[in-house]
């Protein structure tokens, strides 16, 4: 497990979202929200899948 440090800069809702900002480059793991852990992990990837399954909806 790894990842950055949850520290107060670092927790919750100050934590690296999934979302990179680039079109198309989604982030998932022991750094991205939730964080650490097999269900932190698990989770990010979730969300990854929920945002690209979400946008092809969405695209003509």
């Amino acid at each position: 497990m790894g990842g950055f440090p949850q520290t107060l800069d670092h927790a919750l809702f100050n934590s690296i979202s999934h979302r990179s900002g680039l079109q198309g480059l989604w982030l998932c793991g022991d750094t991205v929200f939730p964080g650490a852990g097999t269900i932190g992990v698990s989770v990010s990837g979730y969300h990854v899948f929920k945002s690209i399954t979400s946008h092809r909806h969405t695209l003509p």
